[in-house]
């Protein structure tokens, strides 16, 4: 009976000191103040306040310290405020003494990720005070809308085939918005690889503008392919930058090239038969014509001149035949220089006409010729022109002899008469 008794006791204590503990300790309360903005944009960052509470009667909480432990797709950035006071670190806040009745507010500023799910997402907060030798952890539930979201749609060129050794090659990227929200000073740069540059005249740069949500713009560039690029898919990088939800935002996206295989037909070795040659000639061009690119078929070479240029062809075309990648073959001409051609450097134009799997291409080459001697007449022509100014002569050498003659015949009629 006695022990019983003892056991009844030693209960009621317990239940004695428990009651009178839990009444002498603080009761903790973790709530979500608010967010600003609502919902938050994905790749933005919002203001969260946090309010905790102590509930209990009379009980303070002591070193009362709480921290905040944000996971995917929340995260804390050293470079953005945190409304945190001397003696806290990015994630800590201590409140210090917290006493009945009374209330702190935490104040953090949170950066969401640009690929955050749209809907709600939670924030840990944990909280402990001298009183407790655990953490109160309670869930900030957070709504995430998309918010802007870009990415590259269709790629197009004009022409439409990317070959080697061309020029101005207009280059249209489209930037859709898949996101909820609309994309503010939209402005891309584009990097270019190894072998490609910008054309004369643009940029590398282009503003695109707003791009409203669900919506698309184009972003043009004009750029020059070398004659050495080999037929591939190349990759470039277009930098995009924005402002959402008035965060600057910055992405890269890649940008494939594909250069189609082509023909590369050039004129080298240029000859000119005879080499001095002079007005009236009748002479002989060659050059050749090489391929540095993908074969070609039905090569042909025409040869143009100006009307005020002094060469007339007997023939101003040449078929050459088909020429696979690094081969050549010959071209010739034969054409007349004009008898009174200046004496000087000449430009002539030379089409390279060929077909390209189905498409006929031609590409225009500079040959220069030039006339550097006077025309020398022949003998009879020479003679011809010398005749007149040899009569001409002798007529004025008969003159001055006649002339003598008469002269000396007056001089000696008086010495005979006085005889």
């Amino acid at each position: 009976m006695m022990k019983k008794y003892k056991i009844l006791t030693f209960a009621l204590f317990l239940l004695f000191s428990t009651s009178l503990a839990v009444a002498n300790s603080p009761a903790l309360t973790v709530t979500n103040l608010r967010y600003d903005p609502v919902p938050v944009e994905a790749g933005s960052y919002f203001d969260l306040w946090i309010q905790v509470e102590n509930i209990a009667e009379e009980s303070h909480a002591d070193n009362l310290t709480c921290e905040i432990r944000p996971d995917y797709p929340f995260s804390l950035d050293d470079n953005q405020p945190t409304g945190a006071s001397i003696g806290d670190d990015l994630y800590t806040r201590r409140i210090g003494r917290l006493a009945p009745q009374q209330e702190a507010t935490l104040q953090y500023t949170v950066r969401t990720d640009i690929d955050a799910v749209e809907g709600w997402n939670s924030i840990p907060v944990a909280c402990q005070s001298d009183q407790h030798d655990y953490w109160i952890t309670r869930e900030i539930e957070v709504k995430v809308d998309e918010g802007v979201n870009l990415g590259v749609g269709s790629i197009s060129s004009e022409p439409l085939d990317v070959k080697a050794d061309t020029d101005d090659v207009r280059l249209e990227i489209s930037l859709e918005n898949n996101g909820g929200a609309d994309a503010k000073s939209v402005n891309t740069e584009l990097e270019l690889p190894e072998g490609f540059e910008q054309s004369n005249s643009y940029s590398l740069r282009d503003s695109v503008g707003r791009i409203d949500e669900g919506g698309a713009r184009e972003a043009v560039f004009y750029i020059d392919v070398d004659e050495t690029v080999d037929s591939g898919v190349y990759y470039g990088e277009m930098e995009v930058n924005h402002y959402s939800n008035n965060e600057e935002v910055v992405e890269t996206f890649e940008i494939p090239l594909d250069v189609r295989p082509s023909p590369n037909l050039n004129v080298e070795d240029i000859r000119v038969y005879p080499e001095d040659l002079g007005q009236s000639d009748e002479a002989e061009l060659r050059f050749n014509v090489r391929n540095k690119g993908e074969g070609a078929d039905s090569i042909s070479a025409r040869m143009f001149t100006d009307s005020d240029q002094p060469i007339d062809f007997d023939e101003n075309y040449d078929y050459i035949g088909d020429l696979d990648r690094d081969s050549s073959s010959e071209a010739v001409f034969r054409f007349t220089v004009d008898e009174d051609a200046n004496l000087k450097e000449y430009l002539l134009d030379a089409e390279i006409r060929y077909i390209d799997g189905e498409e006929v291409k031609t590409e225009t080459e500079t040959v220069p010729v030039e006339v550097v001697t006077e025309m020398s007449l022949p003998f009879s022509e020479a003679l011809l022109y010398a005749i007149p100014p040899l009569i001409v002569l002798v007529i004025l050498v008969w003159i001055v002899v006649k002339f003598k003659r008469s002269r000396k015949e007056e001089e000696d009629e008086p010495e005979d008469s006085s005889e």
